[in-house]
Parts: C-alpha cells; structure tokens; sequence
C-alpha cells in the first residue's frame, strides 16, 4: 500500500538575495536593520534566502 503526503514546508518562488546583507553592495547594513529585514521577508513568506561567495574567495579556498 502506498502513501501519499503532502510536504510540510514549500520552499517560496521569490527568494531574497542576501549578499547585500553584509557585504556586497556599499555600506552594509547593521545588524539589527538586517535581522528585520529577514524578519519582514519570513512574514512576506518567503523562506527561500541565497548568497553566492565572493569569487576570490572561491578561487583561494579550493
């Protein structure tokens, strides 16, 4: 006999890019203003976040 269930978390189709969280684009934002910002995205429903690693960083750690 099989079983069918439905998954317990979707993964969202709008991600937030977080890069810019820390490093990526100008000043980086504090850390208060970014654990709101990924409060705000968690109540929009977006659960998928992504971060892509410096390429020199890449280059030299492998």
């Amino acid at each position: 006999m099989s079983q069918t269930f439905e998954p317990l978390f979707q993964p969202s189709k709008i991600g937030l890019g977080c890069m810019n969280l820390s490093h990526a684009y100008g000043t980086p934002l504090s850390e208060p203003e970014a654990l709101n910002a990924l409060r705000k995205a968690f109540d929009l429903a977006i659960a998928t976040l992504t971060r892509q690693r410096s390429t020199e960083k890449a280059r030299t750690s492998a």
